[in-house]
């Protein structure tokens, strides 16, 4: 990284990234990206939770207490009594992107291919871990969430990351858990998000209940108009 013409060294870099992404998120100025402290919060939390050895019970800690959640009830309240939008809900990335950040990405697409039964163990307790925290956040927003927001990316603007038949095997059943225990859970739409092409996942999309796809890529539209 150069700054200013002086070559900076690659930790000093790194460090300034994490700067850079922290300020982002503290300032919510893309409501996709969380502070840089909250992103490792979130994994050493989960790092505790899970337990990916071949004998390990699959259970999952649950959410500590409902405390931190208290703040979800408040503003859905406040919401509901003072305007008439509809309320969303908007829950952390999904086992694609969370799975990811704990394997690095190349590793994650060589475990989705060569290391089956470890992905899915690992999709299965992420996905675990999630329905638990999106069940203890509409429990304390007490109906007054409409829609629930999520996101995993399937696709970069111009094909999908990976097979289109490896999603349906692999990752597939763990997004319909997840869309199933919302549903079971409250009277709520679920609005996911993917970036790029992801026109031969839609129907996938729709069966497992997905109510609303947001589509980001500016090379998706045309690619979708095309393909549908």
């Amino acid at each position: 990284m150069t700054v200013f013409g002086i070559r900076l060294p690659m930790f000093t870099s790194l460090l300034l990234w994490c700067a850079l992404w922290e300020v982002v998120g503290r300032m919510e100025l893309l409501f996709l990206i969380p502070p840089f402290s909250a992103v490792i919060g979130a994994l050493v939390e989960l790092l505790r939770a899970v337990d990916l050895s071949a004998g390990a019970d699959s259970s999952v800690t649950a959410p500590r207490s409902s405390a931190g959640f208290q703040g979800i009830r408040l503003g859905a309240a406040v919401l509901r009594r003072e305007t008439d939008c509809a309320i969303v809900l908007n829950m952390p990335i999904g086992v694609i992107h969370q799975g990811q950040f704990l394997r690095g990405f190349g590793d994650w697409l060589k475990d989705l291919y060569k290391n089956r039964a470890f992905m899915e163990r690992l999709m299965e307790k992420i996905a675990a871990r999630w329905i638990r925290v999106a069940e203890t956040a509409l429990d304390c927003a007490r109906g007054n969430v409409d829609i629930v927001f999520f996101g995993d990316d399937l696709a970069s603007q111009l094909a999908p990351l990976f097979d289109p038949t490896v999603y349906r095997q692999i990752v597939k059943p763990h997004h319909a858990r997840m869309v199933r225990a919302l549903k079971d859970r409250a009277d709520v739409k679920v609005l996911y998000h993917s970036c790029g092409a992801i026109a031969d996942m839609i129907e996938d999309l729709i069966d497992i209940e997905i109510g609303r796809a947001h589509v980001c890529t500016p090379v998706t539209v045309p690619y979708l108009v095309c393909r549908l």
